[in-house]
């Protein structure tokens, strides 16, 4: 049996004293979730309806949410935060994925709330969770939506797997009536044409780019009259796909007719 030298000895009860000494890390934030002022209200106006959450397992998991309480920012009169940017649905399964780092998405359009909020507070491991989410629920019925989200939010990967699936399908996707409710960016959709094979008829790719154009001009709150789509074509090059030389008299007589080659 070893014997412990009196120095030994006194530096060991020296360690117990000091640990002694340290306060309960766990009992600190259980006292901190449970002070009259660790509450902030989350007001989500348009349904007149509030949240009562945690302002220290807010701030912990966001930035925003952080500058927000406890930052130069911060609510000094503890009014609610209003979101008015979020349905309420989302906004719950956002709240519980902070609380429980659980996240059960059940459609693209959920996916797509929570990707919104996601960015918006700086939290990234949550949206890495609902692009996952939407690779692996990727298919035909829902390629242009998920497309949308793709460019809308920026997310690069998504947006490659998507042009990737329409490239293997391009007789599904080059139809004016499809692409006429796209409303593709214009980025994207020079994109395509540059990859995609094109129909044979070159009065087809010119109903793509009108279908195109139609569809863009409702996003821009345009009326998608023929000088105005002509205008979009125009303002990003795209009629240059056509090759009007091939065009018989009669197409081209229905070309013109629709004001787009005048």
């Amino acid at each position: 049996m070893e014997i412990l030298t009196e120095q030994e000895a006194l530096q060991i009860e020296k360690s117990i004293l000091v640990l002694e000494e340290q306060p309960d890390v766990s009992s600190s934030i259980c006292d901190s979730l449970c002070m009259p002022d660790g509450f902030s209200s989350l007001s989500i106006p348009r349904i007149e309806r509030e949240f009562l959450c945690h302002k220290l397992v807010l701030a912990a998991s966001s930035p925003v949410f952080e500058a927000l309480f406890y930052g130069s920012l911060a609510n000094k009169q503890d009014e609610p935060v209003v979101l008015p940017d979020m349905e309420p649905e989302h906004f719950q399964l956002f709240i519980k994925y902070l609380y429980t780092d659980t996240l059960n998405i059940p459609d693209l359009d959920t996916a797509q709330g929570i990707l919104y909020a996601a960015q918006k507070y700086l939290i990234p491991h949550l949206a890495k969770h609902c692009v996952k989410y939407l690779e692996c629920s990727l298919n035909l019925d829902n390629l242009l939506d998920t497309l949308r989200i793709a460019e809308c939010f920026k997310e690069s990967h998504l947006r490659k797997q998507c042009l990737k699936m329409m490239c293997t399908n391009p007789c599904v996707w080059w139809n004016p009536e499809l692409i006429g409710v796209a409303t593709l960016s214009p980025s994207t959709f020079s994109y395509l044409l540059d990859i995609m094979p094109l129909p044979s008829r070159e009065l087809d790719v010119l109903l793509l780019l009108i279908g195109w154009g139609r569809a863009s001009c409702k996003a821009l709150d345009i009326t998608p009259t023929g000088p105005n789509i002509r205008r979009l074509l125009d303002q990003y090059d795209l009629l240059r796909r056509v090759r009007f030389l091939r065009m018989s008299s009669e197409e081209f007589a229905l070309v013109k007719q629709r004001g787009v080659a005048e």
